[in-house]
């Protein structure tokens, strides 16, 4: 692969998908643990109603959306745009993605804060090129990570796959996922795009919250 300004221009566009499905897969996990939390402080409440059922189910569901969430960005075919399947590429590119090439993106402006090569050294040892050692750790943490629920997702909830699939994927195992692709993806949208982001983590504008605060009873609603 020949690194030049089109391909850089693809990853842009690579990114800003990859942020925009991580973003919507990290709220969901907001939504989820918030809902958690208003479980446990009912437990009792609940048990008694016999809401354990829904419960299960809602932790169920998201469960699948998570796990299917990580799955994407841990596939590399041809056709898939992922967060392994870039740094992939970028790791491929890395000794052609010297410094000089970046500031060629992203050139300097005097007036303003000279973010390039300290952002640039984040990923170079020699402040030339960029290392394919330093990418290829976030590419081996990325898979360490994920290739538990992915290969549940892919052997468990896919399909029923007849060698079944006996190692417990726990719902830290997804939350440990999701924080890690969180991280690593804000690094390099960074990079990338030149936006920095601690976390794709949303602050959401409105109180959705307040439904937990008022009784939902359809049976009232029926007359």
């Amino acid at each position: 692969m020949k690194l030049d300004k089109d391909i850089f221009n693809k990853w842009v566009d690579w990114i800003e998908k990859i942020k925009a499905d991580l973003t919507g897969i990290i709220n969901n996990q907001q939504i989820y643990n918030y809902f958690i939390e208003v479980v446990n402080a009912n437990l009792e409440h609940i048990k008694k109603n016999h809401g354990v059922l829904f419960c299960d189910f809602v932790r169920k569901c998201y469960a699948v959306q998570a796990a299917i969430g990580v799955r994407r960005h841990i596939k590399t075919d041809e056709d898939s745009i992922s967060l392994l399947r870039l740094l992939g590429q970028i790791k491929k590119c890395a000794n052609q993605f010297t410094y000089d090439f970046y500031l060629e993106r992203y050139p300097i402006n005097r007036n303003k804060f000279e973010w390039q090569k300290s952002t640039f050294l984040n990923f170079s040892k020699d402040g030339k090129a960029v290392s394919e050692e330093m990418v290829n750790k976030d590419i081996q943490q990325l898979k360490n990570i994920g290739s538990k629920v992915s290969n549940f997702v892919d052997r468990g909830m896919a399909h029923l796959d007849k060698r079944g699939y006996d190692i417990k994927v726990t719902f830290a195992d997804l939350r440990k996922s999701i924080d890690s692709f969180n991280k690593i993806a804000c690094k390099y949208i960074c990079f990338i795009k030149s936006e920095g982001y601690f976390t794709l983590e949303s602050t959401i504008q409105f109180d959705w919250q307040k439904i937990f605060t008022v009784p939902l009873d359809i049976r009232n609603n029926k007359n």
